[in-house]
């Protein structure tokens, strides 16, 4: 149920992320993931593909 959870939060985060289109990312989801809220997880991934400049909001 965890592993189900962490998916779901994880899967409506990044379709809220403006990636740049000729990027594929793998992303692997920890324990905590599953304890995380969809605004942790979101800004998370959000200062993540900023960082590695994968995201159209981060260029």
């Amino acid at each position: 149920m965890q592993r189900n959870r962490a998916k779901r939060l994880i899967r409506e985060a990044v379709q809220r992320i403006d990636w740049c289109p000729e990027v594929d990312v793998v992303i692997v989801a920890r324990r905590a993931c599953a304890h995380s809220d969809l605004a942790a997880v979101q800004s998370e991934l959000g200062r993540l593909a900023a960082e590695l400049e994968l995201s159209r909001e981060g260029l």
